[in-house]
């Protein structure tokens, strides 16, 4: 399958743009700390399997990142801010190098790092811990390569059990990962229907064993995430938009299309990398009969067909502002369809040509992801500005879903936070351990212009002691009055 192996360079050049990228984007060093994020430190912190198994508030995505961060936690006692940040690498590093398995040569294989570490600004979101792309992926990657091994009949009994185990993981971290098996299917179902009858043909086989003891523990696994976790009305409401909100999906990603084409988007990296990849795909397209394609690269393309319709049709897409973030299965799958595909068999000017495009790829993406650092969309906050001599006492604080759970990002079993009642409360839990202390911080931030004199939160009634300013955000201290 590789007409080049993998070698210790490879890994080499693994460890030197993964290690760039975390100094770029690692959490550390990320300028943009919010929320989302710091929930997962958080579940890292005191993991639970009764209220932690998907995000708080939610019935999706899972969180394998926090569960295993956590069980470092436990034994280490390390952070659980830079383990999170860590743990994330390691996830990243896992997806990137499951798909080198099916890119056919070095070139190919360094573009591919270079995109994964370091993607286009819109597509960042799979470097941060608060959304888990990256893992995803990752086992996808594995399930991929066991599947691999399954089909070609090789003779090991654990392929097959391997393959459910991370299948179930990946579609535990999202359901859009049945969008990926659907593929797999599409694209191997004679295969698939062979192998299914050699393996009912001997059910005393370990392999057959193994298989049935693997789906019913994944299979009971998946319920039991799914029954006991929270609803949020807001996205089970229903899956699919409606027509007016499918239009709006698709007029908002004209829009975007649009301002890439005319190079008036944010950086000019941006239309760089759209045009190289649109070129590339022209240039499959007029070559097909000379490159070499593999299943694998229909999965890829096929994954990056279905999944763009499945996401535009979506309910949420349009209710969450159609954001591109949303679409960064569907980017890597269509990128990695482009480079499972071995372009080094077309003639010497083709393949140079091809190379250009790709360089050009690497180039506007991560031009794109460095200018928006540089100037940025988001409200800069980074770990300095968590790590003053106010965050270092204990206290609980009350604010804007974006100025609440962030502030125990740095120190979870010092700083306890919650969003306001009218905001998005993700964690009861947290409201508990809040509305315990006599003495409660509300941030100002996006909620009050000023302090009222008394204050009523989550049936408590509170009446204002100070006002202080920290850094950026503005506090008011609080005392607690009785109960309502």
């Amino acid at each position: 399958m590789r007409s080049t192996e993998i070698r210790f360079i490879d890994y080499l050049w693994l460890f030197l743009i993964a290690t760039l990228s975390f100094l770029v984007s690692g959490l550390p060093f990320y300028p943009f700390l919010n929320s989302d994020i710091a929930i997962h430190v958080l579940m890292t912190e005191s993991f639970s399997f009764q209220y932690d198994l998907y995000f708080w508030g939610q019935d999706r995505l899972g969180s394998l990142l926090p569960l295993v961060a956590n069980i470092v936690h436990r034994i280490s006692g390390i952070s659980p801010f830079w383990l999170t940040a860590l743990t994330k690498w390691l996830f990243l590093c896992i997806g990137c190098i499951s798909f080198w398995y099916f890119i056919p040569n070095r070139f190919q294989r360094w573009v591919w790092t270079s995109l994964w570490f370091f993607p286009a600004y819109e597509m960042m979101y799979h470097l941060l811990p608060g959304h888990p792309y990256a893992e995803q992926m990752a086992m996808f990657g594995l399930s991929l390569f066991f599947f691999c091994r399954w089909v070609n009949s090789s003779s090991k009994p654990w392929n097959l059990p391997l393959l459910i185990i991370f299948a179930t993981i990946s579609f535990w971290i999202s359901d859009f990962s049945l969008v990926f098996y659907l593929a797999i299917l599409v694209s191997y179902f004679s295969t698939i229907k062979k192998r299914i009858k050699q393996l009912f043909s001997n059910p005393l086989l370990i392999e057959m064993k193994l298989t049935s003891i693997v789906f019913v523990i994944a299979t009971s696994f998946i319920l039991y995430a799914k029954l006991t976790s929270a609803r949020d009305e807001t996205y089970t409401l229903s899956i699919f938009g409606s027509g007016d909100q499918i239009l709006y999906s698709i007029s908002m990603i004209w829009f975007y299309t649009k301002n890439v084409l005319l190079i008036d988007s944010v950086s000019v990296c941006n239309s760089i990398y759209f045009y190289a990849t649109l070129a590339s795909i022209i240039l499959l397209v007029v070559n097909r009969e000379k490159l070499r394609f593999t299943a694998y690269s229909n999965v890829c393309f096929i994954v990056s067909i279905l999944g763009f319709i499945l996401i535009v049709s979506l309910r949420w897409l349009a209710i969450n502002f159609v954001m591109l973030k949303y679409f960064i299965p569907v980017f890597f799958s269509l990128w990695l369809g482009i480079l499972s595909v071995d372009w080094s068999c077309l003639d010497k000017k083709l393949w140079l040509i091809s190379k250009a495009l790709m360089v050009m790829i690497v180039i506007g993406c991560s031009g794109s992801l460095i200018y928006q650092y540089h100037h940025p969309s988001e409200h800069k906050l980074t770990q300095a500005e968590l790590q003053t001599h106010f965050f270092q006492t204990p206290k609980v604080v009350i604010g804007n879903y974006w100025y609440s759970y962030v502030f125990g990002i740095i120190n979870p079993k010092i700083i306890t936070a919650t969003p306001h009642e009218k905001e998005s409360v993700r964690n009861w839990k947290q409201v508990d351990l809040v509305m315990q202390s006599d003495t409660i911080h509300i941030c100002l931030n996006n909620w009050l212009d000023s302090p009222p004199e008394k204050l009523i939160q989550f049936n408590t009634k509170l009446h204002l002691i100070d006002t202080l300013n920290e850094g950026q955000f503005r506090f008011a201290r609080y005392k607690k009055s009785r109960k309502i």
